[in-house]
């Protein structure tokens, strides 16, 4: 494990917010329907290389893959505020937030999950709790292949496409990343984000999102982020591997999958 909470929360405990990019993965939600896949899990030729996994969060099936932001907040509502309705508005005001920050509206919808621009989804949220600790979270398109929501019916919703970043933002309407978000991305994991290199993918790159969804996030949960060696917090093997199993506090072990140890940021949250 990269990191263990207690298992009394107490004032000392930290929350703790994961950011990685995942190899590609459909995933159930632990009611979601089988029906939801274009595709028979169960007939190998059917799978054609596609991994599918059930997990603990609430939701149907969806994808996730190189080219999204994702995060993994693992916060104790019992200090925050013990309603999981609230919880999820919070995740949403952070996407939107970050959304705004390139011109966008995104938008909520009353009976579905998630942010939304022009009727197309462009995060996707799935969560669960344990005793007011929460675990899975959202996944923001930037720039991922979407051939593979072909497969399925995202989140189980028929008729209403998916969207990503890279698609709703052109040259027009983009701006250059401030200095503070150059030095944000670069604390975060060395990512030179210049114009330049941002002007590439419709001027949208995974470290300048990255680095607004943990400004925003800051900005709507009152936290401060504090930025976590994940390899000196695994294991203290100190193996040369690239991959290893991480899991969150009071999570089954299917939840992530085998992650690449590089793609993933573990980011500490202190209250300000």
């Amino acid at each position: 494990m990269a990191w263990q909470r207690e298992e009394s929360p107490s004032q000392d405990s930290h929350d703790v917010l994961l950011m990685l990019e995942h190899p590609p993965v459909y995933t159930l939600g632990r009611g979601s329907s089988l029906d939801h896949l274009r595709f028979d899990p169960t007939d190998p030729s059917s799978l054609d290389g596609r991994e599918v996994r059930r997990t603990e969060r609430g939701g149907e099936v969806t994808w996730h893959g190189p080219g999204q932001v994702v995060g993994y907040p693992v916060l104790d509502l019992n200090f925050h505020n013990k309603d999981l309705h609230w919880y999820m508005r919070q995740l949403e005001e952070v996407v939107i937030r970050v959304l705004g920050r390139y011109g966008l509206e995104g938008e909520r919808e009353t009976e579905h999950t998630g942010v939304w621009v022009g009727g197309a989804k462009v995060a996707a949220i799935g969560l669960n709790a344990s005793r007011w600790v929460t675990s899975h979270g959202f996944a923001l398109n930037v720039n991922p292949d979407l051939s593979a929501f072909e497969a399925i019916v995202p989140c189980g919703i028929q008729g209403r496409p998916v969207t990503r970043l890279c698609d709703l933002v052109g040259t027009e309407t983009w701006f250059p990343p401030s200095a503070e978000q150059i030095e944000n991305a670069a604390r975060v994991d060395g990512t030179d984000v210049t114009a330049s290199n941002a002007a590439d993918n419709h001027a949208v790159d995974m470290g300048s999102v990255r680095s607004l969804v943990m400004q925003e996030f800051e900005g709507v949960f009152g936290l401060r982020i504090e930025v976590v060696d994940v390899d000196a917090a695994a294991d203290g093997s100190g193996d040369d591997d690239l991959e290893r199993e991480i899991f969150p506090a009071d999570c089954e072990p299917q939840l992530l999958a085998r992650l690449q140890a590089d793609s993933l940021r573990q980011l500490e949250l202190t209250r300000r």
